[in-house]
């Protein structure tokens, strides 16, 4: 898949790499050290071109996810080795037909990286919906809620040792306090990355407040 690329003297480059949004290009220009490589990056989530103030795109894809920059214009790298041709095999053990989907969405203005994560991720993991109800039992187990504008949950999971662990992203590049919902947990810890508690968070109405640095992540241990 190629997209055609917008001036390069105006047009910015934006990567989701794990746990970064990276500028694919030596510092002080992008977020690159010497020595880098400046040609493939792996893309988790998504990929935004955009000038300083608008408009610009964000590319979302499904299944290939090699960015090649050596390539003009901008090249999704979807089948193939181009490390070593004589490792390819020519028909895919027998399967000829492929399909490789992306999503391509357009914005007036400059590019925001909240707006980005959120639109990106409903692309790849649209919500499922079903009209019905809800027994009592479910509807009275502990529900939690994240401001989308801030900050992305990327996951919800058992803890090691004792409760739940959220973990959060931020992406909207503030640094400062992010509200949360937690209804019906009794007790919050902020965590490290480890799952190591670090310190007790007040819950009141049901809410959790806690510091974030721009781009930060955090964790949080939350007590049923």
């Amino acid at each position: 898949m190629r997209t055609r690329r917008l001036p390069s003297q105006a047009a910015f480059e934006r990567f989701e790499t794990t746990g970064a949004v990276i500028r694919p290009r030596p510092q002080p220009e992008g977020d690159l050290l010497p020595g880098a490589d400046t040609r493939r990056f792996a893309v988790q989530g998504f990929v935004d071109v955009s000038m300083p103030g608008g408009p610009g795109v964000t590319i979302a894809p499904l299944d290939a996810f090699v960015v090649r920059r050596d390539l003009e214009p901008l090249t999704f790298e979807a089948l193939g080795n181009d490390q070593n041709y004589k490792e390819v095999i020519r028909d895919q053990h027998g399967v000829r037909e492929f399909r490789f989907r992306y999503a391509l969405g357009a914005h007036s203005g400059p590019y925001r990286g909240a707006e980005a994560f959120a639109w990106s991720r409903s692309v790849a993991s649209p919500l499922l919906a079903v009209r019905g109800h809800l027994p009592l039992r479910e509807q009275a187990l502990p529900g939690v809620a994240v401001d989308p504008a801030r900050a992305i949950a990327t996951c919800l999971k058992p803890a090691e040792e004792q409760g739940q662990i959220l973990r959060l992203w931020e992406t909207a590049g503030q640094s400062g306090p992010l509200s949360l919902q937690v209804h019906g947990y009794r007790r919050a810890m902020r965590t490290d990355l480890l799952e190591r508690d670090r310190e007790e968070l007040r819950i009141a109405n049901g809410k959790v407040t806690l510091d974030l640095p721009a781009h930060g992540l955090a964790g949080v241990r939350l007590l049923p």
